[in-house]
């Protein structure tokens, strides 16, 4: 399903400025009825009805493969380009992010984010936090893996924001979604399994 009224669109401010996040491409009824198929046919059997929210809420909740057949894609711009690699780090996400080199970027689309703008404009000498954009697709199980690790009191501040605004379109997408998209710590009932906690849950 793809929604252009705005609707599922987030601004977030961070220290290096302002980031859009459009949520372009979300699961419909449709969607879910295909999760819904592939989930039984492993059972031998067919769907005799749409799912409706407590499915989906099930189904979420156990993880189980059928979920990936629900994609998500975000459009994000302006994103600091180190922040962008933490999203592009996922292995079942495939993002696509904007390139800074002057052959191929017009000049006029890179902001200037350091105070020489032919270094912000070449890919070899622009600062981390010159901003690109970038589209990320995802299915729901690895969105609930990305949130699950970029909600967490250790990731970097700009990455949990960035997350923060997506998680909320999101939301208003697929309610459904809202108790998966947290902190791994709370997804594990209060337990921390980062190496160096941040001291919010008791450490594994």
């Amino acid at each position: 399903m793809i929604d252009y009224s705005g609707r599922f669109r987030s601004l977030v401010r961070h220290r290096h400025g302002l980031t859009r996040i459009t949520l372009i491409e979300y699961p419909g009824p449709d969607d879910w009825m295909a999760v819904k198929r592939r989930a039984l046919i492993t059972a031998g059997k067919r769907p005799r009805n749409s799912p409706d929210s407590e499915w989906i809420e099930r189904m979420l909740d156990c993880r189980h493969s059928p979920i990936r057949r629900a994609m998500y894609s975000f459009e994000i711009e302006d994103i600091p380009s180190n922040t962008a690699t933490h999203f592009a780090r996922h292995v079942h996400a495939q993002p696509y992010v904007s390139t800074l080199r002057t052959d191929r970027t017009p000049p006029e689309y890179i902001k200037q984010a350091v105070d020489d703008l032919t270094k912000a404009m070449d890919g070899d000498l622009a600062a981390r936090c010159t901003p690109v954009s970038m589209i990320l697709d995802c299915n729901a199980e690895a969105l609930m893996i990305m949130a699950n690790k970029r909600l967490c009191m250790t990731a970097a501040e700009i990455t949990r924001t960035i997350m923060q605004g997506m998680r909320e379109v999101v939301v208003r997408a697929t309610p459904e979604m809202k108790r998966h998209l947290v902190p791994h710590c709370i997804y594990c009932g209060g337990i921390c399994h980062e190496y160096n906690s941040c001291g919010m849950h008791r450490h594994y």
